[in-house]
This record gives structure tokens, C-alpha cells and sequence, in this order.
């Protein structure tokens, strides 16, 4: 049966095998799914909430079916993953990674020039090389992050399909993100310990 969790010990995801660590090259993140019930009952839209940060990761698409006799025929597998994963020894508290998970990748890095408001549309960032038309960038940190989808970029400014919903200040994160819902878990021991895992490609 496909494994429903496993245990990534230590927030900071150190590996011991510097040669593995190397090839986990992109930052990660980590979204729980928190159950909400909606009117008359019935289950809400999900929502999610972050429980990790900062994660070395490898993202890569899915080139073969090995998942398929483990998940089903219609398990959706678009990519692998890989975590590093430190010795218990490591210092932090550690955090655990379910099935159903949302692992976050940050594709692009940058960050608001100047402040904006609530309702603005027009968005100055550092730079804006690697966003395009489409994309949904994730604006602000803690209780101010928000989604947006860009409607066009005109050289360093994002032009949103909406306003946003609150304040931002100067020097305040804007990532590109793509998500990926967490599919199964494998653990691989050794001394290059690490995470395995198959994952679905989502938009929410």
C-alpha cells in the first residue's frame, strides 16, 4: 500500500551527503489542507495553510509509469520529487509530510520596489525576467499573502486581473509558484537519506 506520511527531521532540510545535496537545487515549501464545512454541511472549497519553509527540493517531470501499479490507473502523476533528509541528530523540531500535501515551489524570487495598497492593480517588483502573461505570483508573507494572476508585464510592473486584497509594504516577497499536490512517499535511507515523491501538478 502507497505510505501516507513520512518524517522530514528538521525544518532547515540538511542533508549529510553533500554530492545528493547539491542536486536539490530549488526552494520548496510545504501547505496543509485545512477541512472547513461549508453551508448545509457540505465540504467548503480546501483551504491551506503553510507548515514549512525553506525546503531544498528537486522537481522534475513524471517520464515513466512506475506509480501506476501502486496508485491506480487514474492517479495523475506529473512529476517527482525529491527531499533531503537530515539524521536525527539534526537540530529542529522536524515536521512530518502527508499524502495530500501541497509541496510549493518557488520558480522565481523577487520583491516589491515601492509600497502598494489594497485594490491596486499596477504591481513594481525588483525584476520581473521569468514572470508572463498567466502566471499566479504569491504576494506578501504570513497574513497578508495572497494569490494574484498577472494580466500583462510591462517591463518591471505586473498589471493584475484584480486588486488586491490588502496592504504591501516595500521590499515585501513576490514569488512565482507552481503546486503539487502529494500523491506517495517513499523513504530511502542511507547516507544520502532522502524523501521521494509522486505528485500531481494543481492550480487552486
Amino acid at each position: 500500500m502507497p505510505r501516507a506520511r513520512a518524517y522530514l527531521f528538521g525544518r532547515e532540510n540538511k542533508v549529510q551527503d553533500t554530492a545528493f545535496a547539491s542536486l536539490l537545487e530549488q526552494q520548496a515549501a510545504l501547505d496543509r489542507c485545512i477541512a472547513q464545512v461549508g453551508f448545509e454541511g457540505g465540504v467548503a472549497a480546501p483551504q491551506y495553510e503553510r507548515y514549512a519553509t525553506e525546503i531544498a527540493a528537486k522537481i522534475m517531470p513524471a517520464r515513466d509509469s512506475r506509480y501506476q501499479s501502486l496508485l491506480g490507473e487514474q492517479a495523475q502523476v506529473s512529476h517527482y520529487g525529491f527531499l533531503g533528509v537530515p539524521t536525527p541528530q539534526s537540530s529542529g523540531s522536524g515536521c512530518d509530510i502527508h499524502v495530500g500535501d501541497l509541496l510549493v515551489w518557488k520558480v522565481a524570487d523577487t520583491y516589491l520596489t515601492e509600497d502598494v495598497q489594497a485594490g491596486a492593480t499596477q504591481v513594481p517588483i525588483y525584476d520581473a525576467a521569468l514572470l508572463e502573461v498567466g502566471q499566479l505570483v504569491e504576494i506578501g508573507t504570513d497574513a497578508t499573502r495572497e494569490q494574484a494572476t498577472i494580466a500583462e508585464v510591462s517591463g518591471n510592473t505586473l498589471i493584475l486581473t484584480a486588486g488586491l486584497q490588502h496592504d504591501h509594504a516595500e521590499q515585501e516577497a513576490v514569488l512565482l509558484v507552481r503546486r503539487f499536490e502529494i500523491l506517495y512517499v517513499r523513504s530511502w535511507p542511507g547516507i544520502d537519506h532522502h524523501l521521494e515523491l509522486a505528485l500531481n501538478e494543481i492550480t487552486i
